[in-house]
């Protein structure tokens, strides 16, 4: 009888054990970004919180026009919440295309990228007592597009032939 509790306690705390440390994958869609910051949290708890074990946080966006593009992710430890510095990594992605990645409070800047889908990726390894806790963001700033660049240039030609006018005029 003593042997079976025994058994029994192990075998409890190893499927805790395991369940603790089960592979996590979330999915959140951001929509359209336009120009400024977006912080990335997950909307449920207002921040980067993900429970123990491994974890894959994908944030979905759109680009609406040719941006630049910058983002970073940075572990935050805690009270309890803690990530495996090594595992800890996050990835810029175009469809299946990786286009930039990074670690731990790395910043990349990505310029001229056309209006599309994206994909921001935060992986690693919680393992503190409550789990893990990241911070991250992804800052846009609107392009121009060649055609606002020839309006501007009209529109200074324009206004210059009409002071070269009154000039030969006066």
């Amino acid at each position: 009888m003593k042997l079976r509790s025994i058994l029994f306690g192990l075998l409890a705390a190893a499927s805790f054990s395991m369940a603790n440390s089960a592979d996590h994958y979330n999915n959140y869609a951001l929509g359209v970004l336009a120009a400024g910051s977006t912080q990335l949290a997950n909307p449920e708890t207002g921040a980067g919180i993900v429970q123990g074990g491994r974890f894959q946080d994908t944030y979905s966006f759109s680009l609406g026009m040719p941006s630049d593009l910058a983002g970073s992710a940075s572990i935050l430890e805690v009270g309890g919440f803690a990530i495996n510095a090594v595992t800890f990594n996050y990835s810029l992605y175009s469809g299946q295309t990786l286009l930039a990645s990074g670690g731990n409070q790395d910043v990349y800047r990505l310029t001229s990228l056309a209006g599309g889908d994206y994909s921001f990726v935060v992986s690693g390894n919680a393992t503190g007592r409550h789990g893990g806790s990241y911070d991250g963001f992804l800052s846009v700033t609107a392009v121009p597009e060649p055609e606002t660049y020839a309006m501007f240039l009209a529109g200074l030609g324009i206004i210059g032939a009409v002071v070269r006018r009154r000039r030969i005029d006066a």
